[in-house]
Order: C-alpha cells, then structure tokens, then sequence
C-alpha cells in the first residue's frame, strides 16, 4: 500500500495505485459533478437526436402497422358464436350492476345462481308458437317485471331470476318497455317487498 496525499482535500489516503490522484469521497464528489457538467452539455442534443430519430421513423412505422392491419386477420368472439347463451347472461348481469352503479366481484353463474345450459332449457320450454332459436332475432329475451321497476338494493338474483324471463316477440318487448300488464301482476305479489 501507498501512502499519497488527495490533490482536492490534501488528505493522506492508502492507495494501490500510482496513479489515483484523490480519496475515495474526493472521488465520488468528482464524479457527480462531472456527471451534472456532461448530463447539461449534452441534454439539448439528446433532446434533438431523439426528436429526428422519431419523426425520420415514424412515417415509415405508420406505414407498416397499416399494412399489419389490413393483412392481419380479424378476431372472432369464439364464445359468442358457441353460446349466445353465456354471452346473455353477462349482459343481463352487467345491465343490473349498472343500474346499481356497482362493479362485478363475482363469475356470472355465480352471481346469477343458474349457467346458460339452464337458461336455454328454461326459455326452450317457455317458446311460443314460431319461434325457433334460429329466428332469435326477430324475439327477444324480456324481464316480466323490468329492471327499473325494482329497487336498487335488490339482490341481482330475484331481478334476474329464471321466472322473471320469458320470450317475447321484438315489437311487443320494444313497445312493453317498464309499462305493467295483467302477467305482472301475478309477480307482483311474489316480489311486492323488492318494487319501487
């Protein structure tokens, strides 16, 4: 070991080396402030070198991803196509928590207390003359007692619960809407505690 003097504090210091000219905190102060020096030279550089390597780029990546994209092919919703089913299910479940203004914590079979294979079960019972599953589109799926009827409070279960569902031709649910009927009626006595 060498014994030299720092040429910034003139301390004595050990050294290994001939050549090392301060002490290990001389050094370190050293380096930060060189550091500062270089960082504010050569930052608006930086700033100019990164700002034409993004527009000398950026014209011929905008090119690319357009061509990715008509290329790619598109995505289909496997689920939907399988079971139009789950799918219903979600959505009836996403309607009552927005309604509540709530966000969902749970699966919705979970939430609902029956899957899709018991909701088509249920509803292929409850069918009315010309209807098929293949013109589900000229029926709709209807709340006997609608959603806003009941109260916010009430337990997602009971407003969508399999007796509060029944096929419906499109114009009669479109012209329906919340508005009451004798059907009703007979439901209301069951669930008078949950309505408005």
């Amino acid at each position: 070991m060498i014994i030299k003097k720092c040429t910034d504090c003139y301390i004595e210091y050990n050294c290994i080396s001939i050549l090392s000219l301060r002490c290990v905190e001389c050094k370190k102060l050293h380096r930060k402030k060189s550091y500062k020096k270089s960082y504010i030279l050569h930052r608006e550089k930086r700033i100019r070198g990164v700002k034409e390597n993004y527009l000398n780029k950026r014209e011929s990546k905008l090119e690319y991803y357009r061509e990715y994209n008509k290329n790619r092919p598109k995505k289909k919703y496997v689920y939907r196509k399988k079971d139009p089913f789950q799918m219903f299910c979600r959505n009836m479940v996403h309607r009552v928590l927005r309604y509540k203004g709530i966000t969902k914590e749970k699966r919705t079979y979970e939430i609902l207390g029956y899957n899709s294979n018991e909701l088509k079960k249920y509803l292929t019972s409850k069918l009315k003359e010309g209807m098929t599953w293949d013109n589900y589109g000229d029926w709709q799926i209807d709340h006997i007692i609608s959603i806003s009827r009941f109260k916010k409070d009430t337990d997602i279960r009971i407003v969508n619960s399999l007796t509060n569902l029944s096929p419906e031709w499109k114009s009669y649910n479109l012209s329906k809407q919340n508005k009451m009927n004798d059907v009703l009626f007979c439901h209301l006595y069951k669930n008078k505690q949950y309505l408005k």
